[in-house]
């Protein structure tokens, strides 16, 4: 056993700079919160290789305490640190620097990339604004040095953009050009360097019209915020530009009018002829009202320029009329008050591109011709109709009182349709920070957009209306199955406000469907801001996560009785029934729960009634559990009210498809199967897995991967595809066609992990024997190795050792066992709890196993110990097919029964090794008695298995031959 001062038992950590401010585990995950904490460690880490004294720390951090206790501050918080990364994170006694081989830093690395000219590196480093967000109230001096730094990374940045657009420019490459010189417009919103580089680099890469478009975008923010006119050079160049595209652009006619009334072309996104080049007088603005929005202006160049894929965004936004203020004061600012509001809250409720408010000069001149004025509010009549009459579909309407020190802000948002006050709402605060009271006013009015009406009194769970706006997109994406435009809004809303806890559980659930890389560090968010949570989501919150959380697993049987009894207890809950639905359904059959898909169905279908937030995901598994059981009703009731936010229009693809399937209606599906051509991926996707899960129509299988692999473009979804295609092949009884696909998936594993895929196949799934030789071969030096010091190598190791020492068991070798064992019991520094309760549960399982095999007096103890801890519901992992190895363990010691039950245990939506598992099952059934259950799993098989390689084909009429012999008997 090493000792804990061992090289492999240290903790590694990231210390995140760059557009933010964070220090988090190998695994992504958030381990300080503590302010003053991360303070330290970014004021360190930014001295880099010469470190940083006491007393600068000092003075930064304490600034207005006394030496005395100042000094102790700094020691305190130098114990703690070294207490949660380990006695040598910290290099130095006086000058001190942070030990690079316990924590990284982004913001050091980006600085050591452009030392050395690396600038992609750096640019790839570059998250976003040093310490983005990031504040100590109590330290001017911190916050003038952290500004000051700010400005310095953002300028060598800028310089690695401009030098990997010059080059990219020098080598004729324009697209890399093009996304150099957008970055650098994104970050320099009004620097005619960028403009011109990138207006030049669309042209010369032939898109000329996004060159002109991207032309209007700069001179208006020239016009506007510095109040003059883009230089000549460029000008001259965009002129000869427009002169170029105007037959063509003008092709389409018509014109729309910008948000200031001027004229500018919206046909098909192209400037029709923006016309010369102007000069006109800045807007008037106080300076944080000109601040804040340059803001808005670097957001919204962000979206153009980067393109974020958000189908939701590219439709105009319904307006809003947000009317004067009638401000009660007892001094002489009531007008500039007004104006302040008027401003304040256009800009927090413009979207990313500027729009969504009905321009101020418009809302004055409608407001004034109505009679409005400063010594009363307008009647709701008069409002109403203004607002009709400016084209909004809402309009706001308040009043400000400023007496007593303090600042109380009132209003109403209005159904401008519905003719009614929709809701009433206030902020109460200094006049100081009338900011974030307009603030307050607009995340609620955001909210209220969105159909979320908090009830009176309740604070709202961000403070942000980026943030609120980034997560209502969020849930808009859920709303129509686009799981990676929620992960990237869920993220955007937690970059605005990382405290966010509701827009953390939302990411949570968005990246599980999606591709799970963003759910632990999710979860770890949600947890440690979970006060931010209402009672009823930390309570659910909490019922997920179970007792234990973060350090032990929490079994399924245990989250069962939790979820069972939180649904009992409160019946209106509707997410206590769509989590309960949730664990039915995918733990169900794992821990031998009878009926655990009507149990599941009928969770899920109270959820649906309630109003749950897991609305998408309760109707798919519902809509899974309806084609699995050929339960048509079911089906008709999902798809007669679909409830969505966005219903469709008309009958998809996809549900014309379910509803032959369901009804295993032949003939209907060879009706849809064309139109399968131009489905979505994600409908393709339910239709590989729901063929083989029920054995019916397993070419539209075939087809779905077939489409899937014709549309793979990134590395990414190739590796997808290659993944179904792999477990598609070993189903259809095709071990050399799934030996091929093996070979593509997840390119970027370890060598050994795949390896470890095609030894799993060959031993449980019927896959290539001499492929899987090969694999054993090479995966037993993980045996006999050390243990690996790399946190991430050691677990890659410990997941080989457990599909190595099965392999050997699997052959009759117990010699390996001993080894794998003192190694998976060997705890791993930093493992979660998920990971170590797999190292335990393959560890009790080979030992069980030896047993078995030497004929040992304890095997059947240490078997049913065994199965009785898969019952409770173990963490499932890819390395440790648990119901075929007890299956086939209980087979051994004679136990049919036993052995049926638990290879009938496999997980519910899986297909993984499906057509063996049936093969075995069938094998087991005969041996228990259960003729009818045989029969099944072998037509399920033959359904799977129906155009076999030469190699299965004997294997397959023999279980062919055998269930006609079987069939014959039971007509007789």
């Amino acid at each position: 056993m090493p000792n804990s001062r061992s090289p492999h038992t240290r903790k590694s950590f990231r210390l995140l700079a760059l557009g933010g401010a964070s220090l988090v585990d190998s695994a992504g995950a958030v381990v300080a919160e503590q302010r003053r904490r991360v303070a330290l460690l970014a004021l360190i880490a930014a001295g880099r290789g010469k470190g940083v004294s006491r007393d600068k720390l000092v003075s930064y951090l304490s600034p207005e305490s006394t030496s005395e206790s100042a000094r102790h501050s700094l020691h305190q918080l130098l114990y703690y640190v070294r207490q949660q990364a380990g006695e040598d994170v910290l290099l130095g006694t006086d000058a001190l620097r942070l030990n690079p081989g316990v924590i990284s830093c982004d913001a050091a690395e980006f600085e050591e990339a452009m030392d050395r000219g690396d600038y992609e590196t750096a640019a790839g480093l570059y998250r976003g604004p040093f310490l983005d967000g990031f504040h100590l109230a109590d330290s001017v001096e911190f916050e003038t040095w952290a500004a000051a730094e700010r400005s310095r990374l953002a300028g060598r940045y800028g310089d690695a953009l401009g030098r990997l657009a010059a080059a990219a420019d020098a080598r004729g490459d324009h697209a890399s050009a093009v996304d150099w010189w957008k970055r650098l417009a994104v970050l320099d919103p009004v620097g005619g360097r960028a403009a011109s580089g990138l207006i030049r680099a669309l042209a010369a890469s032939g898109d000329v019209l996004a060159a002109l478009r991207h032309a209007a975008t700069h001179e208006a923010l020239v016009r506007d915020e510095l109040g003059s006119a883009i230089a000549p050079e460029l000008a001259s160049f965009v002129a000869s530009l427009r002169r170029e595209a105007k037959p063509s652009s003008r092709a389409g006619g018509g014109a729309g009018r910008a948000r200031d009334g001027r004229d500018t072309a919206v046909q098909q996104g192209a400037p029709a002829d923006p016309g010369p080049v102007t000069t006109a007088a800045p807007r008037s603005r106080r300076a944080t009202v000109r601040l804040i929005g340059g803001v808005v202006v670097a957001t919204t160049l962000t979206v153009l320029l980067l393109g974020w894929p958000r189908a939701d965004r590219s439709a105009a936004p319904e307006l809003i009329a947000i009317l004067p203020f009638h401000v009660a004061s007892t001094d002489a600012t009531a007008d500039s008050l007004r104006e302040s509001l008027l401003d304040l809250l256009s800009i927090q409720l413009e979207d990313e591109r500027g729009r969504g408010t009905v321009p101020a000069r418009r809302v004055l001149a409608s407001w004034r011709s109505a009679g409005g004025g400063s010594d009363a509010e307008l009647p709701l009549a008069t409002v109403l109709a203004a607002a009709r009459e400016l084209g909004a579909r809402w309009a706001i309407s308040g009043s400000g009182v400023r007496s007593g020190g303090d600042l109380l802000l009132s209003a109403g948002l209005m159904d401008v349709r519905e003719g009614r006050v929709i809701a009433r709402f206030s902020a109460r605060g200094h006049p100081d920070s009338i900011e974030r009271l307009v603030d307050t006013l607009a995340v609620r009015v955001v909210a209220l957009q969105a159909g979320d009406d908090p009830p009176r009194g309740a604070a709202l769970p961000t403070s942000s209306v980026p943030a609120m706006r980034a997560y209502q997109a969020a849930r808009k994406a859920l709303g129509r199955h686009d799981w990676q435009s929620a992960v990237r809004d869920y993220d955007e809303a937690l970059r605005h406000d990382p405290t966010f806890a509701s827009a953390a559980l939302g990411l949570r659930m968005a990246s599980g469907l999606y591709n799970g890389l963003r759910t632990v560090a999710a979860e770890s968010i949600a947890y440690l801001h979970r006060d931010r949570l209402t009672a009823r989501e930390r309570e659910n919150f909490l019922a997920e996560l179970g007792p234990g959380y973060p350090t032990e697993w929490y079994p399924a049987a245990a989250r069962l009785r939790a979820w069972r009894g939180l649904a009992s207890s409160d019946p209106d809950n509707a997410d206590a029934w769509f989590n309960l639905g949730l664990v039915y359904y995918h733990s169900g059959n794992r821990i031998d729960h009878p009926n655990a898909l009507e149990e599941a169905r009928i969770a899920l279908e109270r959820a649906l009634h309630r109003g749950t937030s897991g609305e998408v995901i309760a109707r798919m598994q519902l809509q899974s559990i309806a084609g699995v059981t050929g339960d048509a009703a079911l089906l008709e009731r999902l798809f007669d009210h679909t409830g969505l936010a966005e219903p469709l229009e008309s009958e998809t693809t996809w549900q014309r498809w379910l509803r032959a399937f369901t009804r295993r209606d032949a003939a209907g599906l060879a009706l849809v199967r064309p139109a399968l051509r131009d489905a979505p991926g994600e409908d393709l996707g339910g239709i590989w897995q729901i063929t083989q899960r029920v054995g019916f129509d397993v070419q539209d299988a075939v087809l779905a991967t077939e489409i899937l692999a014709e549309r793979a473009r990134t590395a990414e979804a190739m590796s997808g595809v290659a993944s179904t295609q792999y477990h598609l092949a070993l189903n259809r009884g095709r071990p050399s066609e799934a030996q091929v696909a093996a070979t593509r998936i997840a390119p970027e594993w370890r060598p050994l992990s795949r390896l470890a895929i095609q030894a799993l196949s060959a031993m449980y799934g019927d896959g290539d024997s001499v492929a899987g030789v090969a694999a054993a071969r090479e995966l037993a030096s993980e045996v006999r190795r050390p243990l690996a010091t790399d946190a991430a190598e050691l677990r890659s190791q410990m997941i080989h050792v457990c599909v190595s020492a099965q392999w050997s068991l699997l052959h009759g070798d117990a010699g390996p066992v001993g080894a794998a064992l003192e190694k998976l019991r060997t705890p791993e520094p930093g493992a979660n709890a998920a990971m170590r309760a797999f190292y335990g549960n393959c560890a009790l399982t080979l030992a069980a196993w030896r047993a078995v095999l030497e004929r040992r007096a304890d095997a059947h103890v240490l078997v049913s110990r065994l199965d009785s801890l898969q019952r409770v519901g173990t963490p499932w992992h890819w390395a440790l097919p648990e119901h075929r190895v007890t299956a086939r363990l209980w087979g051994a010691l004679d136990e049919p029964v036993l052995a049926l039950r638990a290879i009938r245990r496999r997980r519910q939506e899986t297909v993984s090794y499906l057509g063996a598992d049936l093969g075995a099952e069938a094998e087991l059934a005969l041996q228990a008695a259960d003729t009818a259950g045989a029969m099944a799993a072998w037509r399920h098989y033959l359904a799977l298995r129906a155009d076999p390689e030469p190699s299965m084909r004997a294997t397959v009429d023999s279980v062919r031959a055998r269930l006609g012999i079987i069939e014959a008997r039971r007509r007789r």
